[in-house]
Parts: structure tokens; sequence; C-alpha cells
């Protein structure tokens, strides 16, 4: 999928999509992120929202 990013904006998705706002379609899910120390978990945590990415059809830039 990088080698697509890169042909269809003709530059590395990592520079291209830098000050864009971008619509990802697909199934979002909640995931629990523990906090560690030193390799440990500490009994803290926090959610975080992912949307697996498997096709560029999935993303939109929607703002420059």
């Amino acid at each position: 999928m990088v080698a697509e990013l890169q042909s269809k904006y003709g530059q590395p998705a990592d520079t291209f999509f830098i000050d864009k706002t971008i619509e990802v379609t697909g199934e979002a899910k909640r995931v629990t992120i523990d906090f560690t120390s030193r390799g440990r978990a500490t009994n803290k945590y926090y959610y975080q929202t992912h949307i697996a990415v498997s096709s560029i059809k999935q993303l939109r830039v929607i703002e420059s």
C-alpha cells in the first residue's frame, strides 16, 4: 500500500499528509492502551480509537 500511496500522490505518504485533513472509512474500534513502567503494567490505561486501513480507497483528502 505504501507504493500505491506514493504513486497516487507523487511523494511519500509521511510527507504528503502533513497539514491535511483526511477522511478514513472503516470500522472504528476502541483499543485499551496500558501504561507501563520498567516493562511492567501499572494498572493505568487510556483508550484510542483505531481504524484498520488496508486499501487507499479508504482514504480521502478533504482539506489541504
